[in-house]
């Protein structure tokens, strides 16, 4: 799903909207991620991403400016959940092991 997001531009000193995909990715088994405190649980998750197209190349290209989980908060009795950042490099070799162990 695309949708836009509202995130800062501190070069322009400005508030901006940029592309964000979400997606639901299912893990069959627990899994790690760098950045992520604990092993998570096997289960559904949902992951955003947030792209900047690059205005100055003379065809369209984007940069990754972040990625992030939600996972289920630790240690907090007022939150269910919390949102994380992560490598997306280090997700998609998570996913790949997480289909080799089938």
């Amino acid at each position: 799903m695309l949708t836009t997001c509202g995130l800062a531009d501190f070069r322009n000193d400005r508030r901006r909207e940029l592309p964000c995909q979400s997606a639901l990715v299912t893990f069959l088994h627990p899994f790690s991620l760098a950045g992520v405190e604990e092993e998570q649980p096997a289960g559904a998750y949902t992951i955003e991403a947030v792209d900047e197209q690059l205005e100055t190349l003379s065809f369209v290209a984007y940069r990754r400016l972040s990625t992030t989980i939600e996972v289920p908060a630790v240690g907090s009795a007022a939150c269910q959940r919390q949102v994380t950042a992560i490598d997306s490099d280090d997700l998609a070799q998570a996913m790949e092991r997480d289909l080799r162990r089938r």
